[in-house]
């Protein structure tokens, strides 16, 4: 409860609750968080499917993804780990290009998390919408390395890349692109935030500019009639006065 304006008779209870509703804050932070849902669903489409890369084999296709190759000629799936099992080298790299994107994918969504906690005000918002942004470039600088290290692999296996790790690349170059419009919808909400703190310096209590006034007011009416103004001298002075007035019986 911030405080009771009272006026003509009329009481007026304003109460402040960030935790109950979001704020409406349409700026570029709500089109960075749209963003960042685009984001999420290139990102999230292309690590779990499997298609990151295909190869033609003795007439029949391999595509395989971060996780599984699957082979056309019995229709069959296989661990990537099992699958290149006689290729340690290359399927070290693979099995670290799955890890890290997966763990980029994990720092996509914290960011989404972050962005609508942002928007709603449910904790500090500066600390808020910096560590999101953060999370936000260390997510797409992990998913660059996964998807390089995919491609380095998967290349000296002579696969052609496919449509799955196209949409990894898509996402995290849409990723990139939330987290700007994240860092500049941050700014523009601290800059309003030091509007509202200068607006309000200066400002006194409703209730007191009140009294004030009522005060105010009634020393303009203050007329003879009612009797002498209180005298800023001290007791002592009057008592002086009056003794060195008084006549001697």
């Amino acid at each position: 409860m911030d405080w009771i304006e009272s006026r003509l008779g009329i009481v007026t209870l304003r109460i402040s609750c960030k935790m109950c509703t979001c704020q409406h804050k349409v700026h570029w932070s709500v089109v960075a968080m749209i963003v960042n849902v685009i984001c999420l669903v290139l990102s999230t489409t292309g690590v779990a499917t499997d298609n990151w890369a295909v190869k033609t084999e003795n007439g029949y296709s391999i595509n395989t993804g971060l996780f599984r190759a699957c082979t056309a000629l019995n229709d069959t799936c296989y661990d990537t780990h099992t699958y290149f099992a006689d290729n340690a080298t290359e399927k070290g790299i693979l099995t670290a290009s799955a890890v890290i994107n997966v763990f980029a994918l994990i720092g996509f969504y914290f960011f989404f998390a972050m962005s609508v906690f942002f928007l709603c005000g449910l904790y500090e918002e500066k600390k808020l919408a910096t560590g999101a942004v953060v999370t936000s470039y260390v997510s797409g600088v992990l998913a660059i390395i996964g998807v390089v290290l995919y491609a380095v692999g998967i290349k000296k296996l002579s696969y052609s890349l496919s449509w799955s790790f196209i949409l990894a690349v898509m996402g995290f170059i849409v990723n990139f692109a939330a987290g700007v419009l994240m860092c500049v919808g941050r700014n523009i909400s601290s800059k309003k935030r030091k509007k509202k703190k200068q607006g309000k310096v200066g400002r006194r209590n409703p209730i007191e500019e009140m009294r004030m006034r009522e005060t105010n007011s009634r020393k303009k009416v203050w007329s003879s009639d009612d009797g002498p103004e209180v005298s800023t001298e001290s007791p002592n002075t009057e008592r002086k006065k009056v003794s060195s007035g008084a006549t001697p019986y």
